[in-house]
């Protein structure tokens, strides 16, 4: 039981990333939750976890880069809705 209360303290503890302040502050907490993840486990359990994990983490960073394309995309049409507003009002300000 002590186990699954550690867990869940470091779960609570990744969750509130407010109050990690450093690469390694949030190292050791990653460390941390491997060392109590393997307790117990054989190697093939920990192939199972660690390739689970891995895959979680390769979709993630999927989706990351998807939102900063998505982003980059709407900041470049928001700097063209921009652009062609200033041309207007230099137009404007030409013809009148």
């Amino acid at each position: 039981m002590l186990e699954e209360e550690t867990i869940n303290q470091c779960a609570e503890t990744l969750s509130s990333f407010g109050c990690v302040r450093s690469a390694e502050q949030l190292s050791f907490l990653a460390s941390l939750l491997a060392i109590v993840i393997s307790k117990g486990k054989n190697a093939d359990q920990l192939n199972v976890i660690g390739n689970f994990i891995v895959g979680v983490g390769g979709l993630i960073l999927t989706i990351a880069a998807q939102l900063e394309a998505c982003e980059a995309k709407q900041d470049k049409i928001k700097q063209i809705n921009d652009i062609k507003k200033q041309l207007k009002n230099l137009e404007n300000s030409l013809n009148n």
